[in-house]
């Protein structure tokens, strides 16, 4: 089961299992929150007949690598990007995702990825469009938490949405952040892992309002995420 805390528009989840002792069997002694929370944003921009396209006629130089294919530029009036789909998956299953150009013109539904990249040598491979692609452990960690037990999910993740090592694709993507996530249905916000709790020392057993609950909300609010720069815009 669940437990949500809702304010603000905001459905939060806590990353940990938490043990309320004093609640009783009306919500059960043990509750699992999941290892991110959703905002919901409201979408800009009028409907076109645009539709979403294969952008990868992706290629490899070997089977373990993925290449990016550049975003279409032949039009100044529809601005495009890359979505992620998220293939089903469970557990320590590899994470297999694959990625497809569209134009924001066209409303696409998609939610967008909030999290802390970290350490950039820390890094884990995913499978996309086939091949082998390098991002940020905290990001695979991350779609492998949000990802459906039964079905695609379409994200957008600038680590994996945006080609990192295209200087003049990033500078016209991060114009666009302000669009993008004013358009997705909703923001996914990914906290931190297990290592980024461990490392605040949180508490596992709480009674409600307790000196320990708080200690916990401190620990939470300590969290490499909410120290991004980057939060003020995408909020």
């Amino acid at each position: 089961m669940q437990l949500v805390a809702r304010y603000v528009g905001a459905s939060v989840l806590q990353p940990r299992r938490l043990t309320f002792p004093h609640i009783g069997r009306r919500v059960g002694s043990s509750i699992i929150w999941p290892s991110y929370f959703s905002v919901s944003s409201k979408a800009i921009g009028s409907r076109s007949d645009g539709k979403h396209r294969n952008a990868f006629h992706w290629s490899r130089r070997d089977i373990s690598t993925f290449r990016y294919t550049p975003l279409d530029s032949s039009t100044s009036t529809q601005s495009f990007i890359r979505l992620l789909k998220l293939y089903p998956g469970n557990g320590r299953n590899p994470v297999e995702t694959s990625l497809e150009e569209t134009s924001l013109s066209s409303d696409p539904e998609y939610e967008a990825v909030s999290y802390c990249w970290g350490d950039d040598k820390d890094r884990s491979t995913i499978s996309c469009n086939g091949g082998q692609l390098p991002v940020p452990r905290r990001l695979e960690v991350a779609l492998r938490n949000m990802r459906y037990s039964d079905k695609p999910r379409i994200l957008w993740a600038d680590a994996i949405c945006i080609n990192q090592k295209d200087k003049a694709e990033k500078e016209s993507q991060v114009q666009l952040m302000h669009t993008i996530f004013s358009k997705a249905r909703q923001t996914l916000i990914f906290l931190g892992d297990i290592e980024d709790k461990q490392a605040q020392k949180i508490s596992r057993s709480l009674a409600p309002f307790s000196f320990e609950f708080y200690l916990e909300l401190i620990g939470m609010l300590r969290m490499p995420w909410f120290q991004r720069a980057w939060i003020v815009q995408e909020v």
